[in-house]
């Protein structure tokens, strides 16, 4: 059997730790941040369904659940001001 190749992104900052990696045109994802509420609901909503994503690397994919949860991270903060 073949091996496949096995790409992987790490992205780290104050608002999470991201992991993707990624098997052909799968994608796995990990995220590891502080719990907010809704948080889960509003990424996994967000993320683009299969026929309309343009995320073909595993940077791109890292980034741009970095950037949404930098902006739930935010939304929170003001729902709390």
């Amino acid at each position: 059997m073949a091996e496949l190749p096995l790409l992987e992104c790490r992205l780290s900052s104050i608002a999470a730790d991201i992991e993707v990696t990624m098997v052909e045109s799968h994608a796995s994802l990990k995220v590891r941040s502080q719990r907010l509420p809704k948080q889960l609901l509003k990424i996994v909503f967000g993320l683009p369904a299969d026929d309309e994503c343009m995320l073909t690397s595993v940077d791109e994919i890292a980034t741009a659940v970095h950037e949404m949860l930098a902006r739930i991270q935010e939304e929170a903060m003001l729902d709390l001001n």
